[in-house]
This record gives structure tokens, C-alpha cells and sequence, in this order.
């Protein structure tokens, strides 16, 4: 492979590093989502929007990598993976191929935990929000006072607690 190659292979492994990487700390979020364990779960959002950072990085990279080596092979800059895989040696064109599938499966593994964690957390307020709703009726409805008036929901919510005191 000549060098412009090399350097694509090289950003395709790393982005498949940082995809990997992300994937991981996906898993592990939805652990936390799963155990209810609020606190970890907190931090692996932050772990998880830094991890996205590298993420994008690491595309920009291959994308630079992917347009300098379209233009060694005389191509324009926008040629695309299915393109430039003539121009390269046998063992490039199986390379690169191999790291572009790979980094395809690992995206569509990472946007599948990704929409599970989404479901997940969506339950668990759709499950907060059922709770409130039976703890704390009045705040969820419009009440009414002794005279007819509709009450505020600040106002129906004394009037529940004081009837429990």
C-alpha cells in the first residue's frame, strides 16, 4: 500500500478504536439505567458526550485521510470507499474494506444500544410520571374548593397534604 493508503487504514483502525470505545460506555450506561443506579448513570453521560468527541475526531481524520488518498489516486475528493478500493493493492482493498464493514456494524451496534437506552429511560419516566399522578393527584388534575372555584395546583397540593396531616 502506498502512504496515502496507510494513513486511511490507520484512521479507519483508530475510528474503529473510538466506536469501540463508545460502545462500551453505551453497555455500561445501560446497566446503570437498568440497576437504577442514578448517580453512575450521571457520569456515564458525561463519559459517554466526551467519548463522542473523539468519536467525531476520528471521522474527521479518516474523512481527511480518505480525500487525500481520493486525490493520489487522481480521483476527486468526494470519490467514495467503493471508488478508491481499485486503485489499491489486493492486500489494501482487503483492509480497508474489512475496517469500513467493521466500523459500519460497530455504528449500527452503538445506534441500536443507543435507542435502547432511549426506550429505557422513556419507560422509567413514563413510570414516574404514572407515580405522580397516583402520590399526587391534584397536582396532575385541576381540583376544586369547598366554594366551586378551581384551585391552583400549588393549592391542591396543601389541601392534600394538610388532609394527610
Amino acid at each position: 500500500m502506498n502512504d496515502p493508503a496507510q494513513e486511511l487504514v490507520t484512521a479507519l483502525r483508530d475510528e474503529l478504536r473510538q466506536y469501540g470505545t463508545l460502545l462500551g460506555l453505551i453497555e455500561q450506561h445501560q446497566t446503570f439505567i437498568v440497576e437504577r443506579r442514578t448517580q453512575d448513570l450521571l457520569e456515564a453521560v458525561d463519559a459517554v458526550n466526551a467519548q463522542t468527541i473523539a468519536v467525531e475526531a476520528a471521522r474527521h481524520a479518516r474523512e481527511c485521510s480518505r480525500r487525500s488518498l481520493a486525490l493520489a489516486l487522481g480521483l476527486p475528493e468526494q470519490a467514495k470507499f467503493s471508488e478508491l478500493l481499485p486503485g489499491l493493492s489486493a492486500a489494501g482493498r482487503t483492509m480497508v474494506q474489512a475496517l469500513v464493514d467493521e466500523n459500519n456494524l460497530l455504528l449500527g451496534r452503538i445506534q441500536q444500544r443507543a435507542r435502547q437506552n432511549q426506550m429505557l429511560l422513556r419507560r422509567s419516566l413514563d413510570l414516574m410520571q404514572q407515580f405522580m399522578e397516583r402520590l399526587f393527584p391534584s397536582v396532575c388534575s385541576t381540583g376544586y374548593d369547598g366554594t366551586g372555584r378551581r384551585m391552583e395546583p400549588a393549592a391542591a397540593l396543601r389541601r392534600v397534604y394538610e388532609a394527610v396531616v
